[in-house]
């Protein structure tokens, strides 16, 4: 977690029993009715709110005051990261969360991150880095307050004051840049032990809350300003690509429909249910199609795959194949992040975890099998598992390319046209295929069907055949 601390100040109760306020209520029932609905947290459970200082997180810091004193919470705590890159003002940004969570006797969190220098030494993206050490600092501290609390681990959420215009401002960015399956739903309620009550909820509902507040005489938070929450002036830097959609796109589509937030969360929720169901639909083929090779028993398939000719540009050298058949579709990305160039990952979600669940004696960074009978499903539900399984064996932080999924399915090849008036045979392995995908995993199919492994993994089991 870097150099972090957990620390409580006890503030004053007659804090905590503050009356309410009209948009506090009704921003209180939306949260509510989220939680329930997506059964997003327990009150018996832990939970660990991700504040900025921002006005979002600010005012969830407010919400789920209420929420603990209504009994829908119980063990609440603060997490407050420090990336050091806005110099003074990033020590400010500290100072105002730590009044926060004194004023609403919540602990606090305060980790510290040298996200630029950790850049610089992984050549990652700044943005990426940052979200990368944020989303461990999260984890780590929601273990440490479980332990504290007493509260299973697995009874522990992390709340995120995403709210609907981050939501919408994903949906544009991938429509702009193109996106993966289900890319359409944008955020997830729940993604793990990562959950999201705000996302029913605008900025401007949020901001009235703190406004409404502070007029009321209640207690609250304020900089050395006198600011409610703090800003981050690069948010209006329309040089970024999540603030020229915040700026420039969004504003322009609710000129046309001004019930923008509720019209588009509705169509996103629609999109998400479909998306649920497929995961659903991917999940079963799976679990009666693939082998994970790291686990116990797991067969050997696809042994010696023996290439064809004519190895294309970015296959390694000493693996003969193809990188992709005549007629498979070329380099693209699955996902707007993966094209060259793009700006990183739009949607503020920690990974999906999606479908595939590996079982508990394999690692699945030895790879899988896709058996035969995974050719007998429709090529889109081939496609989400694949891109699954290699998010699966890539790990969270990884992109996924689509050019990736597009060669590991190109290892299936059509059967021979069927005698008038039969049925279509499904599509079967491609014997002696084999290609190189995401820098270092070899794609390779025979009679036992298509299997994906590390590279040296493929390297051994040729040189001892």
């Amino acid at each position: 977690m870097g150099a972090g601390q957990r620390t409580a100040a006890p503030a004053p109760r007659a804090a905590a029993g503050a009356p309410a306020t009209p948009a506090a209520d009704a921003a209180l029932a939306r949260a509510r009715a989220t939680l329930a609905e997506h059964a997003l947290a327990a009150p018996d459970g832990a939970a660990l709110l991700m504040v900025s200082g921002g006005s979002d997180s600010t005012a969830l810091a407010y919400l789920a005051h209420r929420l603990r004193e209504e009994g829908d919470l119980s063990a609440v705590a603060m997490l407050h990261v420090n990336h050091q890159l806005r110099g003074a003002d990033a020590d400010d940004d500290a100072r105002f969360v730590s009044q926060l969570a004194e004023l609403l006797e919540f602990p606090l969190f305060l980790c510290e991150v040298d996200v630029a220098g950790e850049a610089a030494r992984t050549g990652g993206n700044v943005e990426a880095v940052a979200r990368h050490e944020r989303y461990l600092a999260a984890n780590e501290a929601l273990r440490s307050m479980c332990l504290h609390e007493a509260v299973p681990l697995a009874a522990g959420r992390i709340l995120t004051a995403h709210t609907a215009d981050d939501r919408i401002e994903s949906f544009y960015m991938r429509s702009i840049v193109g996106t993966g399956p289900g890319g359409f739903r944008a955020m997830r309620y729940r993604n793990g032990p990562v959950v999201r009550p705000l996302l029913d909820l605008t900025r401007d509902d949020l901001r009235a809350l703190i406004a409404e507040r502070a007029d009321a005489g209640l207690p609250v938070a304020r900089d050395e300003a006198g600011a409610l929450w703090r800003e981050d002036a690069t948010n209006a830097h329309t040089d970024r690509f999540r603030a020229y959609v915040r700026h420039e796109v969004v504003p322009r589509a609710r000129e046309w429909n001004p019930a923008l937030p509720e019209v588009l969360t509705r169509t996103m929720n629609l999109i998400a249910d479909e998306d649920d169901m497929l995961d659903g639909m991917a999940d079963d083929l799976v679990a009666r199609a693939v082998a994970w090779l790291g686990a116990e028993g797991a067969r050997d398939g696809a042994e010696g795959a023996e290439g064809t000719t004519g190895g294309a540009a970015g296959a390694p050298g000493d693996v003969p194949g193809t990188h992709a058949p005549a007629g498979a579709p070329g380099a693209g990305a699955a996902d707007p992040t993966d094209a060259p160039g793009a700006p990183g990952p739009v949607s503020g979600d920690a990974p999906a975890s999606g479908a595939a669940a590996t079982p508990g004696d394999a690692d699945p960074a030895a790879g899988f099998l896709l058996e035969p009978a995974f050719a007998e499903a429709p090529v889109p539900l081939r496609r989400r598992a694949v891109r699954t399984l290699l998010g699966r064996v890539l790990g969270p932080d990884a992109r996924v390319e689509a050019a990736s999924v597009e060669a590991v399915l190109a290892g299936f090849a059509p059967a021979a046209d069927p005698a008038p008036g039969a049925p279509a045979a499904p599509d079967r392995p491609r014997g002696g295929y084999v290609a190189n995908i995401q820098g270092d995993l070899a794609v390779s199919a025979n009679r036992h069907g298509v299997r994906v492994e590390p590279m040296a993994a493929f390297r051994a089991r040729r040189k001892k055949n």
